[in-house]
């Protein structure tokens, strides 16, 4: 039973990121270096959890909690994650490479919190995390890498703004996810089906126009 609840949890991480790994169509991103990135957003985990209990005291409001607490902590930590990754990193050498490895960072955090969640709950928990919780962290870390890889080959005053963007954008997409959830009951059934698609929606835009602006995409 807790073999196989383990099992579930795993899976959905490792079918996006395979996903995310096969749509890199023009210069492979090694796969030992994309294990390692999210490896690292595993081990995120223990900073977002202690910045979160911390911060967590100070915050009193639920919609200021949400905002700053659940989804800020999380977008932040991982944001600074992948910053670090990209700045010593030889192999983000196209914008696409951005978008593979924040998503795989985002994963490996999902994946620790879903081993958590759905461990001591149910089928029911580990198939509602599998569509939900889990892809909504690999998009969110698609919008981030997509701007921060652009910021990354950009240069003065729009480099900066672009880094800011890649923050804020997973950041407020996170924050509308996580209100959704927290609402009443009828509002999370009508809202969260609807905000899924359209995350999907720009996900896989952002990916196909990192795709057209790879410099390895062949000339025909």
């Amino acid at each position: 039973m807790i073999l196989l609840l383990f099992s579930m949890a795993v899976a959905p991480a490792v079918v996006l990121l395979s996903y995310f790994y096969i749509r890199d169509l023009y210069e492979s991103e090694p796969l030992r270096v994309v294990l390692f990135s999210f490896f690292l957003g595993m081990l995120s985990v223990f900073p977002v959890l202690w910045l979160q209990t911390s911060a967590g005291q100070w915050v009193a409001h639920p919609i200021a909690h949400v905002v700053l607490v659940a989804a800020g902590v999380e977008e932040v930590v991982k944001f600074l994650i992948l910053l670090g990754f990209m700045q010593h990193s030889p192999d983000v050498n196209e914008i696409y490479d951005g978008i593979l490895y924040a998503a795989a960072i985002s994963l490996g955090f999902a994946t620790v919190e879903n081993i958590a969640s759905v461990i001591p709950g149910s089928f029911e928990t580990a198939a509602i995390r599998a569509f939900l919780p889990v892809p909504g962290h690999a998009l969110f870390g698609v919008i981030m890498g997509y701007y921060a890889a652009r910021a990354k080959f950009e240069r003065g005053r729009s480099k900066t703004v672009t880094w800011a963007k890649a923050l804020l954008y997973a950041w407020l997409l996170h924050a509308a996810y996580d209100l959704i959830l927290a609402s009443h009951h009828y509002i999370w059934g009508i809202g969260i089906l609807p905000f899924m698609a359209g995350l999907w929606v720009i996900g896989l835009r952002k990916m196909r126009t990192a795709q057209e602006r790879s410099p390895f995409k062949p000339k025909y």
